[in-house]
């Protein structure tokens, strides 16, 4: 990730934060598409006959996409820490690169102007 590198406006940069049940529909979707949001409320009509070993381990398997699904989301926030860190780091160095070389032109005329005169 680099920054623009014409950017010189402190302003914040506009940037769309997933919504938590973004964040879950995406991560449980590759665990367990059932427990998605969008399809928890057929959950009941559709297992209503289920037997009570059937809950049992219906049960388990959400208990266990549950646990999946907190790993996941641990790992996700991870990363998410660690990119931005790195956009941090990488920000900053622009930010003293550009001062760097704004100091070298200005003592540059500086040290022209103490010549001339």
């Amino acid at each position: 990730m680099t920054p623009p590198a014409d950017q010189t406006s402190t302003a914040a940069v506009p940037f769309r934060i997933p919504s938590g049940q973004e964040i879950y529909d995406a991560l449980m979707g590759q665990i367990e598409p059932e427990l998605m949001t969008a399809n928890l409320p057929m959950l009941k009509e559709k297992y209503k006959d289920d037997t009570p070993e059937q809950k049992a381990a219906r049960q388990q398997r959400y208990d266990e996409a549950f646990t999946a699904y907190e790993a996941s989301f641990k790992k996700w926030i991870d990363n998410l820490n660690t990119a931005v860190a790195a956009y941090r780091k990488t920000v900053l160095k622009v930010g003293e690169k550009k001062n760097a070389e704004k100091e070298v032109t200005e003592l540059a005329n500086l040290e022209s102007a103490m010549h001339a005169a």
